[in-house]
């Protein structure tokens, strides 16, 4: 952990899976967007994929794959990465193993919450309340979300809170090349294109999308 004289914050981001996803996409742009001259970035998870590849490419950022297939093997290892680095603090993106080994080493806790979570089963929603009992402070993508766990798992309701939305990195999309594509698809340049890429589920809020669209073409 940090010690008098040092400025720098140890963290820790932990998420089950580095494949590809909006909370894949939420650890990558925090790993990235922490500034390193006052937090030393480390990012541990079980299952790899895309994101994990982008983050070992990212200056400053010490990512770990557990490979361990067995929970309690999970749980020993990430307790002692923790200890290990000297996390300060532990930020837990939905893994089961996050805030417990947060404990278990001393790192202060936060979470994330990146969905209704409205699949559980009811062990599931034990658990995940416990999860809640033990940050520290959590974080919603939304509003809707807020609400939601605090209504559904009632430890959430006496925590601490902030709102942090999703963001987008505007310099992944080059002009040149929208202008490309819009070109590609006969689109008229003066017009206002709106889309949609995701899962067609109501969380989504695509319902939403067609109801405007209609009231656009109106």
């Amino acid at each position: 952990m940090s010690t008098p004289g040092q400025d720098r914050l140890c963290v820790l981001l932990v998420s089950h899976t580095l494949d590809r996803g909006g909370l894949e996409q939420a650890v990558l742009a925090t790993a990235e967007g922490l500034d390193k001259r006052r937090f030393d970035v480390h990012v541990a998870y079980f299952v790899g994929g895309d994101t994990a590849v982008r983050l070992g490419q990212i200056p400053g950022v010490h990512a770990v794959h557990i490979t361990t297939p067995h929970r309690a093997g999970r749980l020993r290892a990430l307790t002692a990465l923790a200890k290990q680095i000297g996390a300060d603090i532990l930020h837990n993106h939905f893994c089961w193993y996050g805030l417990p080994s947060a404990v278990l080493s001393g790192a202060r806790r936060m979470e994330t919450v990146h969905n209704l979570y409205s699949w559980f089963t009811p062990a599931q929603r034990v658990a995940y309340a416990f999860n809640c009992l033990l940050a520290e402070r959590l974080i919603a993508v939304s509003s809707a979300v807020r609400t939601y766990t605090a209504r559904r798992f009632p430890p959430a309701a006496h925590r601490r809170w902030d709102i942090v939305h999703n963001g987008i990195d505007l310099q992944r999309y080059r002009r040149t090349e929208v202008q490309d594509l819009r070109s590609s698809l006969g689109l008229n340049p003066e017009h206002v294109v709106a889309g949609f890429s995701g899962r067609l589920e109501e969380e989504k809020g695509v319902a939403h999308l067609l109801d405007i669209a209609g009231m656009l073409l109106d």
